[in-house]
């Protein structure tokens, strides 16, 4: 008796572990003319992310735009809202 109960107890624990294994993921895809030379571009922006209903959570949009602002900066790329050589966009 004392074995079942010590599986009854687990088995909440290991529904959750499943239910959270199927979460959907994100898909991430990048599009770029792949003739372009990046090297010769030194400042960036980023279009304003809002969190369109039934897709992103705001949360989410604005993790997203900080590791595209990080990602860019660790590149060098310069953020600058005058006149930038990219315009950095996500759908």
């Amino acid at each position: 008796m004392n074995t079942v109960n010590q599986i009854l107890r687990k088995i909440p624990m290991l529904l959750t572990g499943l239910i959270c294994s199927c979460s959907p993921t994100v898909n991430v895809t990048a599009e770029y003319d792949h003739s372009v030379n990046f090297s010769e571009f030194k400042t960036f922006t980023i279009y304003d992310l809002k969190a369109q209903e039934g897709q992103v959570s705001q949360l989410n949009a604005d993790r997203v735009t900080k590791a595209i602002r990080a990602e860019m900066t660790a590149k060098g790329f310069t953020e600058s809202t005058a006149a930038p050589d990219l315009k950095v966009n996500t759908v």
